[in-house]
């Protein structure tokens, strides 16, 4: 009956360990990013190195036109996104994750929206 009991909580542990619940890393801050507007239709989306960031991978999502880019920052955790479609006032969504496609570090999101003109975004800058 001992062993049983044993056995039985071993299983249980060894389950839990490999279900343990993730915890979101925090949203990225508009503080962190400066936005191209290269012209009316198209912008670039760059983000400042990131000491705890290297090399995450940055999804980044037009809401307004449900299209959107993945982009891999460097080691420094810097990135520069492909030009995207995207016009003044759109809401872009801005998410990271840490380590590999299956991990569990995944952020919360981030929404801005876009402004008419090149410049480094601000909290003024979150969707309402």
């Amino acid at each position: 009956m001992n062993l049983r009991r044993t056995l039985g909580l071993l299983a249980l542990l060894l389950w839990a360990g490999c279900n343990t619940p993730s915890v979101p890393l925090p949203p990225p801050s508009p503080d962190d990013f400066d936005v191209m507007v290269s012209s009316q239709s198209q912008f670039v989306l760059s983000g400042d190195p990131q000491q705890t960031r290297p090399a995450a991978r940055y999804e980044i999502y037009n809401v307004t036109l449900g299209r959107g880019v993945i982009v891999k920052a460097g080691a420094d955790g810097a990135f520069v996104s492909p030009p995207m479609e995207g016009r003044a006032a759109d809401e872009i969504e801005i998410s990271y994750q840490l380590g590999t496609e299956e991990s569990d570090y995944i952020s919360g999101v981030l929404c801005v929206i876009l402004p008419a003109a090149s410049r480094a975004l601000s909290e003024a800058d979150r969707c309402p």
